[in-house]
C-alpha cells in the first residue's frame, strides 16, 4: 500500500494587455492505497480502514505588473 496516487494538472494563461495576465489552474489527485486510513474515534472505538477519496483543487488570479 505504498502507492500515493497520480495527480493531473492543467493550466491556462491569458494575456489581456502588456502587464495584465489571467492565470487559472485545475488539479485532480487520484488517491492511492497509501492514503487510506484507520483511526480511533473520540470514544476510543477503533474504526476500520477507510478508502481515501480523490481530491480536487482549482485556483485563478489576475496579475497586474507595472
Amino acid at each position: 500500500r505504498s502507492y500515493i496516487g497520480t495527480e493531473l494538472d492543467i493550466g491556462l494563461t491569458y494575456r489581456f494587455a502588456p502587464g495584465l495576465t489571467f492565470d487559472a489552474v485545475y488539479g485532480h489527485l487520484f488517491a492511492g492505497g497509501a492514503l487510506d486510513t484507520s483511526y480511533f474515534d473520540a470514544q476510543g472505538q477503533y474504526r476500520p480502514r477507510q478508502q481515501a477519496t480523490d481530491a480536487n483543487v482549482a485556483s485563478a488570479r489576475v496579475r497586474y505588473q507595472f
